[in-house]
């Protein structure tokens, strides 16, 4: 069974070696893809020592029984060491015995009845003694690709667990038609795009609506040649109250791009609230 990562970048914009990092080290928990789906890493820049700035690594682990499993943060000047930390704990408490709060010895017992409730009481108590966040209503961007698809799934799954609500936009950008004046007719390409968008959103809200998550979505445009997706994004999550914004970080190529890397960078540098990046599934080799 195959484990997923998502990584969120706080207060700074990440790099691509800090990426490479967390992926080499990812591939240390694949081992124990019987017992956890997945994990969240959250990288925040916090302050200062020293005239140096502070990073702090947090990663929750994601168990089979959708039940969420903290590990110790860990901080450093470095991201990269304070990433390696937190893996270094993750492995050492899957590698505990159960007795001690493990799980990599649970490999031959049958799985126990879990009530629909249990992992929302587990995320409720976590919160309550301040282990994690609660995000009571997140925005997800969505384009149609594969890689914005697997973002609102995982907003649909952090709102079921947070009994929160989902916001997914789907954004026309002006500036991106009326580039290409010259060989389409923009007027025509916005009205095509407002087509696409409300063909994407009534399948968000079909999927939101079938998992019982309390969901809104809509169609929303850039202020004229002014303002990118980015900044429409942030204007949006700002007018909704998001405490989270998920990000497909790979979207449509060409005309059609809504949800790119370069716009997932662009909006983590300005955002205000917590950015919850979603990388698309590589395909094997």
């Amino acid at each position: 069974m195959g484990v997923g990562m998502q990584i969120v970048y706080l207060g700074f914009a990440g790099s691509n070696q800090l990426e490479a990092e967390a992926g080499a080290q990812f591939v240390r928990l694949e081992r124990f893809g019987k017992f956890i789906s997945g994990c969240h890493l959250a990288i925040e820049a916090c302050g200062f020592r020293s005239g140096h700035r502070l990073y702090d690594a947090r990663l929750d682990l994601i168990t089979r029984r959708n039940d969420l499993i903290p590990v110790e943060r860990y901080t450093d000047e470095d991201p990269r060491i304070a990433l390696r930390a937190a893996f270094d704990a993750a492995v050492r408490r899957l590698e505990q015995p159960s007795a001690d709060g493990g799980l990599a010895d649970r490999r031959d017992r049958p799985a126990r009845p879990v009530c629909r409730d249990a992992s929302l009481d587990r995320l409720a108590s976590l919160t309550q003694r301040g282990e994690t966040n609660m995000y009571e209503h997140i925005l997800v961007a969505l384009d149609g690709s594969e890689s914005s698809k697997r973002a609102l799934g995982e907003a649909i799954r952090m709102a079921r667990l947070a009994h929160g609500k989902v916001t997914a936009v789907y954004v026309v950008d002006s500036s991106t038609t009326f580039a290409y004046a010259g060989e389409f007719d923009p007027l025509a390409l916005t009205r095509a795009l407002r087509i696409d968008g409300e063909r994407v959103l009534e399948e968000a809200r079909k999927l939101m609506a079938g998992q019982g998550v309390d969901g809104a979505a809509q169609v929303v445009e850039t202020d004229g040649l002014s303002e990118d997706t980015a900044s429409c994004l942030q204007r949006e999550a700002q007018r909704v109250g998001a405490d989270l914004v998920v990000l497909g970080t790979h979207g449509r190529r060409g005309v059609r791009r809504m949800v790119i890397g370069s716009v997932a960078e662009r909006f983590v540098r300005f955002s205000t609230c917590p950015v919850l990046l979603v990388r698309e599934v590589q395909p094997a080799l």
